[in-house]
């Protein structure tokens, strides 16, 4: 479980970091009855520019857990035209529930602009 101070830690350095950048960073949270932090999706410029120019295929791996909170992490990646991997985002999840899984995909779809890749893959 997240202590307080951690999860308001993480979430004041991406909201810093979207003020100083003028605001081009993308940060959505979801939180429980509690307001516990259940899930976050932050997109940054240089990910969405990625995103748009070599978004045709999405993997999205949740298998990352070796964090502290053993929370999947996901990071949305691709492939450039250099075959070198890209970042489109990130997301941390409290859990592997269906609705988790389509809260993030939702949101991630937001944050690059409602553009859907032809493909995604998923474990």
């Amino acid at each position: 479980m997240f202590d307080i101070s951690d999860a308001q830690a993480g979430l004041d350095l991406l909201h810093r970091l979207n003020e100083e950048s003028g605001s081009k960073y993308f940060i959505r949270t979801e939180v429980d009855e509690e307001n516990c932090l259940k899930c976050l999706v932050w997109i940054d410029l240089r990910c969405l520019m990625a995103y748009q120019n070599f978004g045709d295929v999405v993997p999205f791996d949740t298998t990352y857990r070796t964090n502290r909170y053993v929370m999947p992490f996901v990071p949305c990646t691709g492939v450039n035209h250099h075959s070198r991997s890209v970042i489109f985002g990130f997301a941390l999840m409290w859990d592997e529930h269906a609705s988790i899984f389509q809260w993030i995909l939702r949101t991630w779809l937001e944050g690059v602009g409602n553009k859907p890749p032809m493909t995604i893959i998923t474990d």
